[in-house]
């Protein structure tokens, strides 16, 4: 344990709060609190001032980290992905910028948009006709200057045509997240799905990550629905090396 997960672990236990109660306070998740607080994670310029603010601290934690005592002496940290905080519907802030500016790292993105006609797979996973108009965003992210995901996203034009939100990079809502931005327009998402696929990478992928074709790649097919409607789907890939994975839901009786 390095000096500031020491001092996070006394100065939260001291006020009181669990690591979930401080999250909350601090605009992060309780599994980053953990692991700062055990030294397998840096903490960024903008955590440090979140928690010095949540436990009133001073300005001490960003003192130790501007004296680089908040630093673990891994070279690559690892983005927690979190579900289901990824998915609360007063998200107001694209979720992978709030992820990726937790590791400390430069963030670097590209998207593109374009209106484009649906072929057969893009149309199954929407649930329209092959040959209907929808809205392609695509995104590269770079952390510490090497990519680490890249989607493709689809929203179809017959649902946000003639909308303030139909070009997702336009507008009063292009920096919003999905459930916002379709919120606006009456389509509220009610839920989300997910299928997950380890894989290695293909010939232009090798080149797009600057990895070897014996790099595990994780893929994340997903769709957020209104009702039985889906508004958006989208092909995430992920260098699973980079990425920290959690899944939790609740218990039903049926």
């Amino acid at each position: 344990m390095d000096e500031i997960g020491r001092t996070l672990k006394r100065l939260r236990r001291e006020a009181g709060l669990s690591q979930r109660a401080l999250a909350a306070s601090a605009f992060s998740v309780w599994q980053l609190i953990g692991a700062i607080e055990r030294g397998e994670r840096k903490v960024s310029l903008r955590m440090a001032e979140n928690l010095d603010e949540a436990l009133n601290t001073g300005g001490l934690f960003l003192a130790l980290v501007k004296k680089g005592k908040g630093m673990t002496a891994a070279t690559r940290d690892k983005v927690l992905w979190v579900s289901p905080d990824r998915y609360q519907t007063e998200n107001h802030r694209i979720t992978y910028t709030e992820e990726s500016e937790r590791t400390g790292e430069d963030l670097e993105t590209r998207h593109t948009s374009t209106r484009i006609t649906a072929d057969e797979y893009i149309a199954e996973r929407l649930g329209i006709e092959p040959g209907a108009e929808v809205f392609e965003r695509r995104y590269t992210v770079k952390l510490g200057g090497q990519v680490t995901t890249r989607s493709r996203a689809w929203e179809p034009i017959s649902l946000t045509g003639g909308t303030e939100i139909e070009d997702p990079h336009a507008g009063p809502y292009s920096d919003r997240g999905i459930v916002p931005r379709f919120t606006v327009i009456g389509l509220k998402p009610t839920s989300v799905e997910h299928q997950h696929i380890g894989r290695h990478p293909t010939t232009e992928e090798c080149a797009v990550f600057d990895v070897d074709a014996a790099t595990i790649l994780a893929e994340v097919r997903q769709s957020f629905l209104c009702g039985q409607t889906v508004v958006q789907a989208a092909d995430i890939v992920y260098l699973a090396d980079r990425y920290d994975f959690h899944y939790g839901a609740e218990l039903r009786d049926h």
